[in-house]
């Protein structure tokens, strides 16, 4: 059963592979993207049902969401045409992502995703919001309420961005289950880089 979590990870990696590659309105898309949903809430799950997380699978598992978010940004881009200021700031997310990456990597000497509250959220709305694109479209003020849905995602996601960032920057230690900044005193010291942990 170990291999089972990972498993589903790379299910998602392979569905957000396919995603550019259907049409956004076919049943297929939906189904591809149900399916990406789905493992993305059953890998950890499984993982710490079964006791079988890692800090790979943690990894991984984060990886495969940042892969995921990436080509459904794409997928949007195109299917939307929205305007250029949504992407200058979408592009910004995504240095301010890899900035934070860097940093996790410099200061803990390993790939450094955070779990947090903000973060679980944003992933939420994200995946939520596409959905709720392609089912206004149709109607007359389609165009807009697709633009309210990525700012609210977008507001969202930079929120726990900056969150992340700061907590990088701040914290002597990797707490991957970290759920905000306000719990960064309470945890600084008392957990050990060397000790498993949950993949969500």
């Amino acid at each position: 059963m170990r291999w089972i979590p990972n498993a589903l990870t790379l299910l998602r990696c392979l569905c957000a592979a396919l995603l550019p590659l259907l049409g956004v309105e076919s049943i297929a898309f939906i189904v591809v993207y149900v399916t990406a949903g789905v493992t993305d809430a059953l890998d950890g799950f499984l993982a710490r049902r079964w006791r079988t997380a890692t800090r790979f699978g943690s990894s991984f598992d984060s990886l495969a969401d940042m892969l995921f978010t990436l080509t459904l940004l794409y997928v949007l881009m195109t299917f939307l045409h929205w305007p250029s200021w949504l992407t200058i700031w979408i592009v910004i997310l995504a240095m301010l992502k890899v900035m934070t990456l860097i940093i996790g990597w410099l200061r803990y000497r390993q790939v450094a995703f955070l779990h947090t509250v903000l973060n679980k959220l944003s992933g939420l709305v994200i995946f939520v919001a596409p959905m709720f694109i392609i089912q206004t479209r149709a109607a007359t003020t389609g165009i807009v309420a697709g633009i309210i849905a990525c700012l609210v995602a977008c507001t969202i996601a930079s929120i726990a961005s900056l969150e992340e960032l700061t907590i990088t920057i701040a914290s002597p230690k990797l707490h991957p289950d970290i759920r905000s900044l306000v719990s960064l005193g309470s945890v600084s010291g008392k957990e050990s880089d060397s000790k498993p942990l949950p993949r969500e």
